[in-house]
């Protein structure tokens, strides 16, 4: 019996039959697309994405019909649109043509690759031999020869993994390896396919980035892509379907990329947020929020790297019952153990209370810019109750001009501008030379990021640190600038509901979820409503709040008089801290400057900055009292016995230290314990 590529059985599949009749009464009754209409869009993939789309939906439920039942219209019907797309004279849109040099494959390719191998599967014995000899000879002129040859040949190879090494790789290569394994008896040259598929993947999981064009990692070590969930759910689905029918023929288990799978499903996991009624994506560069991740979680579980957090999302997520459904079938699950997800390879860190339905959620980005990567140094997104309270502007279509002017760009995040500028508007088509880093930790009290976005915004920023500090009952954010020049920062909050305006407070009214936004520090700021686009809706406009702060020049004397160091160190600079609050709750806040330092406390915790520590003293160490300790941190914060100690090396009160090393550290501990932790 010839091995199938997905099941060797149906039985499993007869749960599908309800949904099946009553699909395929619409596609039966759907007719072919002619080839003018699907070039007849002068674009990268014209309007060939219906007649793919069409023929993967006939392989899937005319094909997998006729299968349990016989039925012979199905039979018909999809062999007729195999034959019929078969004919057609290339299977990508023909701007793809005018590229120098030409591309002969795209994301369609595969789609159209996809249908004729289950096709071909479900069929195989309704075809004569010579009509699936003709299908396999279009298939290789039409897909993969093409893709090969776009993708990997030595001998006519156009793309790098620094180039389109995207999720366009392991879509792209995976769909020829899949064709190659459903044409295994009139494709002699098969398994060679398959190998040099396998190690093109191989290669796209560990491509650690080229300097040279601004290019970083495809993969922090941890499994996040720089690209997102989407995106990354997307290319993991297509390689799983090739993967999966690799198994099935030819029984090979073990590949290159097996150990960093697993972490890429709970990299998925973290970048979800469970609204209660759904489970929405956490919308970083252009991952859509309600996009489903459902075909990568099954298709992980049937290949092998099934585990309690992929039946968790399967669990939550309500999806078609299709044939990845069926194969995976249903178990119960539970979500990550730990609340924090922190990716420093790809500038992301996730955090949340719990992973309780509608629980809160914030999410910070600081990385690199490119491709679906938008221009979101140091932005952040909130949600609570089941929504979005601060977010993300979106996308919209690649091939509106909105898309790369404003939704790829910095206005369209909760970033900070420099008179109105953000990062360079071409960073999101060059890359960046110096990606945005990060730095995150937790205690149970207390989560801590860090975001660095000076390497991103160095055309008008020396210094640009972003810290958040994520409390029980308020989101706490401390700002830290300096300029070349005199300026105003802008701090952008783009808001779900509308905001009433009070001075430098927001109050931002969501039905499910009011928060305020309160500006403690400086007292000159001010925050002012603009207006940018919705999401997905280019053409409507979505109101935001700016944090205008303006930073001045001032002189520090951070050395004395007659140090020849002075001469350098001691001239003015344009420094600027800014403290601003986020609370559901109405608890009282507070904000009191000394010339050392500026202590915010809201309830019972208080957190200090040190003003020494932000690099007017390079070679004079950073010592100051905070809170009534001394210490050379960067900022100390304290809620009762516990602490947190960002960069620093001491802490101490009247002969009684509490935590010393000889460098600098991030340290959480408690007040009488024995020794504190360090990250």
């Amino acid at each position: 019996m010839r091995k199938r590529l997905f099941f060797q059985d149906t039985k499993s599949l007869r749960v599908l039959l309800p949904a099946l009749r009553e699909n395929s009464r619409a596609l039966l009754t759907q007719p072919l697309y002619v080839e003018a209409y699907a070039d007849s869009a002068d674009t990268q993939h014209g309007n060939y994405h219906q007649p793919a789309n069409q023929l993967a939906d006939f392989a899937s439920v005319l094909g997998i019909r006729f299968l349990l039942e016989g039925d012979e219209a199905c039979a018909e019907k999809l062999k007729a649109a195999m034959l019929h797309y078969a004919a057609y004279g290339k299977w990508i849109g023909r701007e793809n043509l005018r590229k120098r040099p030409p591309w002969h494959s795209e994301l369609n390719t595969g789609r159209f690759l996809f249908g004729m191998s289950l096709g071909l599967d479900c069929l195989y014995d309704r075809f004569t031999p010579a009509e699936r000899i003709y299908l396999a000879r279009r298939c290789t002129c039409l897909g993969i020869a093409p893709t090969l040859d776009d993708w990997l040949s030595p001998e006519h190879r156009i793309h790098a993994l620094d180039s389109m090494g995207h999720n366009w790789w392991p879509v792209c290569v995976s769909a020829a390896g899949l064709a190659a394994v459903a044409f295994r008896e009139e494709l002699p040259e098969a398994e060679q396919i398959c190998q040099r598929v396998d190690e093109g993947l191989a290669a796209f999981f560990t491509y650690d980035g080229l300097p040279l064009q601004n290019k970083g990692p495809n993969f922090d070590p941890s499994g996040a892509m720089y690209e997102g969930a989407v995106y990354l759910a997307y290319a993991l689905g297509e390689l799983l379907t090739y993967r999966l029918a690799r198994q099935n023929v030819y029984g090979t288990k073990c590949f290159a990329y097996d150990a960093l799978l697993p972490r890429c499903f709970r990299f998925l996991c973290h970048a979800v947020y469970d609204a209660g009624d759904d489970v929405l994506n956490v919308p970083i560069g252009d991952c859509n929020p309600h996009e489903s991740l459902l075909r990568a979680f099954r298709l992980g579980a049937v290949c092998g790297f099934d585990a309690p957090e992929l039946r968790w999302y399967m669990g939550r997520k309500q999806g078609q019952r299709d044939l990845w459904w069926a194969l995976a079938g249903e178990a119960p699950g539970c979500p990550p153990a730990e609340t924090l997800g922190y990716y420093p390879g790809v500038g992301m860190a996730f955090l949340r209370d719990s992973w309780k339905e509608k629980s809160r959620l914030l999410c910070v980005k600081c990385g690199n810019t490119w491709n679906h990567a938008h221009a979101d140094a140091g932005s952040f997104v909130l949600y609570d109750n089941g929504q979005a309270i601060f977010q993300d502007s979106g996308s919209c279509s690649y091939a509106r001009k909105e898309y790369p002017l404003y939704y790829c760009q910095s206005e369209a995040h909760n970033v900070m501008l420099f008179n109105g500028h953000g990062q360079d508007a071409e960073d999101h088509y060059f890359g960046l030379r110096h990606p945005g880093k990060l730095l995150a930790c937790e205690d149970g009290w207390l989560r801590y990021v860090l975001a660095d976005a000076s390497g991103p915004m160095c055309r008008y920023l020396k210094r640009h640190f972003r810290s958040f500090f994520m409390l029980p009952e308020a989101i706490v954010l401390i700002g830290d600038a300096t300029s070349y020049e005199p300026g105003t920062l802008s701090l952008l909050f783009h808001h779900e509901g509308s905001a009433d305006l009070r001075g430098a407070t927001a109050f931002v009214r969501h039905a499910a979820a009011p928060y305020t936004l309160e500006a403690l520090y400086p007292a000159c700021a001010r925050l002012e409503k603009r207006l940018g686009l919705r999401d997905h809706r280019p053409d409507v406009p979505q109101a935001y709040l700016s944090l205008e702060v303006p930073i001045v020049e001032a002189s520090l004397h951070p050395l004395p008089q007659g140090d020849p160091n002075s001469l350098i160190a001691n001239r003015p600079v344009c420094t600027q801290k800014v403290i601003t609050v986020l609370q559901s709750k109405a608890l009282p806040t507070s904000c009191v400057e000394t010339p050392e330092t500026l202590t915010v406390t809201i309830g019972d915790t208080s957190i200090a900055l040190n003003l020494l520590s932000d690099t007017r003293n390079m070679h004079i160490n950073s010592h100051a009292t905070l809170l009534g300790w001394q210490t050379d941190a960067y900022i100390l914060a304290v809620r009762g016995r516990d602490y947190f100690v960002c960069g620093g090396s001491y802490l101490r009160k009247a002969g009684n230290v509490v935590f010393s090393a000889l460098r600098k550290q991030n340290v959480f501990g408690a007040f009488g314990q024995v020794e504190a932790h360090g990250l």
